[in-house]
């Protein structure tokens, strides 16, 4: 456990976390639904609005830029991951090992 930490604290904080991730998660899908429906259209200008937009939603992910962070090492790097662990769990579906699921927390 890393100092300064409460498990306990942290998950109640990751769970509050979770209407802000369905928001950045919605926005993604609908992005991606616009994209394709503009590309089946043939409405090519839009569509690479879309496309753009959402590269941008992917690359501005918060578990991309902790993965970076990790991979860069450094003195925080273990606490990086530890945060990256917790958003793959947070946003794993239930019944997969998602935080509901092994804190108890809904």
């Amino acid at each position: 456990m890393v100092r300064g930490s409460s498990p306990l604290g942290r998950a109640k904080e990751i769970v509050g976390e979770s209407d802000e991730l369905e928001n950045e998660r919605g926005n993604r899908v609908a992005t991606a639904r616009a994209l394709l429906g503009a590309v089946a259209e043939g409405r090519e200008e839009p569509a690479w609005g879309h496309a753009k937009a959402l590269a941008k939603l992917v690359l501005d992910d918060e578990s991309v830029q902790l993965a970076k962070a990790v991979l860069d090492a450094g003195p925080f790097a273990l606490r990086r991951a530890i945060d990256l662990a917790e958003t793959v769990l947070l946003r794993a579906p239930e019944g997969v090992g998602g935080v509901n699921e092994r804190s108890g927390l809904k």
